[in-house]
């Protein structure tokens, strides 16, 4: 049991250490028509929702606040990407209220992504690797540089 205990703590000590992320589940999310979709099988979930395949490559996931003006001015940089030309979806995330826009996840996953920060990008690929992250406003050209 002792040894258990041990394995658990070094494991969470090294990755508190190394900086990986802290919400380790696969993130769940919704289209307006509260289709589910899982980070990790993208490409199947759409195809499983839509019926057809869409060569979706990427993932964008905003989280913040509703009332957020950092993520309202994240919002407006990144409506001016072209998403589906760029093979991605945006998901927002809002740990403070329920959301039913376009894709966005339920209040508990927000705030797991958040982890008690103000303000989360993430970039995940198609497979649901994080591929990059950040606590800032991002704009277009990072989001094509990962």
């Amino acid at each position: 049991m002792k040894s258990i205990v041990k394995l658990a703590l070094a494991i969470a000590l090294n990755a508190s250490i190394l900086g990986c992320a802290t919400y380790s589940q696969p993130v769940r999310f919704y289209d307006a028509s509260s289709c589910e979709y899982r980070i990790t099988s993208l490409r199947q979930d759409i195809h499983t929702c839509y019926g057809e395949a869409f060569p979706i490559e990427y993932a964008v996931l905003v989280a913040a606040q509703s009332d957020s003006q950092i993520f309202r001015e994240q919002l407006k940089t990144l409506a001016g990407f072209d998403w589906e030309n760029e093979r991605a979806i945006l998901i927002t995330a809002l740990a403070d209220k329920a959301n039913n826009d376009g894709y966005h996840t339920d209040v508990k996953t927000a705030q797991d992504v958040l982890a008690g920060r103000p303000f989360m990008i993430q970039l995940y690929s198609h497979e649901g690797d994080l591929l990059a992250e950040s606590n800032e406003p991002v704009n277009l050209r990072w989001i094509q540089a990962h």
